[in-house]
This record gives structure tokens, C-alpha cells and sequence, in this order.
């Protein structure tokens, strides 16, 4: 499998998640990743949980970092 479209399951697996802008963020983050170790040797089972986990602390990011104003 290409990086190209390992980077591109990680964008659409966090677009279920985050939404479609920050799915960017998410892809880039794997891309990261990816390019530091042998691409080749993932799977798109791992790149789909790599893609879930980063998405899922993206959130956890921005829910720590909200106002207690907005949070109500």
C-alpha cells in the first residue's frame, strides 16, 4: 500500500471523528509517523487505529483546553 493512500484511510477515518478540517491535522500526523518507520510494514488495520487514536486525543485536547464558560 502507498503512503499516499495510507495517509489518505487516516484523513477519512478522522473525518468521522473530528470533522473534515481537523481530519488534516490528523493526516499529517500519521504522515508523520508513517515516514518514520518503514511505511510499507503498516497495515490499513493499524492506519485506521493509529488515525482513531490521534483523533481521539485531538478531542481530549480541545475539551481540556475549553473555556468553563462555553462548556455550559
Amino acid at each position: 500500500m502507498s503512503i499516499v493512500r495510507q495517509v489518505e484511510l487516516a484523513r477519512i477515518v478522522a473525518a468521522r471523528m473530528v470533522g473534515r478540517v481537523r481530519a488534516d491535522d490528523v493526516a499529517h500526523d500519521v504522515a508523520v509517523v508513517l515516514l518514520e518507520w518503514p511505511w510499507y510494514t503498516w497495515g490499513d488495520a493499524a492506519v485506521s487505529t493509529m488515525a482513531e487514536e490521534f483523533a481521539r486525543a485531538a478531542l481530549e485536547h480541545e475539551a481540556r483546553h475549553v473555556p468553563l464558560r462555553q462548556r455550559w
